[in-house]
């Protein structure tokens, strides 16, 4: 078995063993595909916020759909970490007025 297909099964093992949980660097690095370094940025630039355990962080597994996105955007697009925030928000937004558009629609 690869290396990725590992990391594929171990992120899908977590993923599922850790709903409604916290996850560990680690797990959330290979949940999201990233190195721990860039979602230590993440941290950096207070884009996540993890909880602190004897000075380790664990972050909330509800914010994983959140990471993928800013992971997504960083990989696929070249968002940058010091412009994420304003993109996820710009993002949301459009988000709200789509919804928005699709109930004035409806009637």
């Amino acid at each position: 078995m690869s290396t990725k297909e590992r990391t594929k099964r171990a992120a899908v093992k977590v993923t599922v063993e850790t709903a409604d949980a916290v996850l560990s660097l680690n797990e959330m690095a290979i949940c999201i595909g990233m190195p721990r370094d860039w979602i230590e940025e993440l941290v950096a630039w207070d884009l996540l916020a993890p909880v602190r355990v004897n000075d380790e962080p664990w972050f909330d597994a509800a914010v994983m759909s959140q990471v993928r996105r800013m992971a997504r955007l960083h990989r696929q697009v070249g968002v940058s970490l010091d412009t994420m925030a304003l993109v996820l928000e710009l993002l949301d937004r459009i988000d709200a007025l789509e919804d928005e558009v699709a109930r004035l629609r409806k009637g």
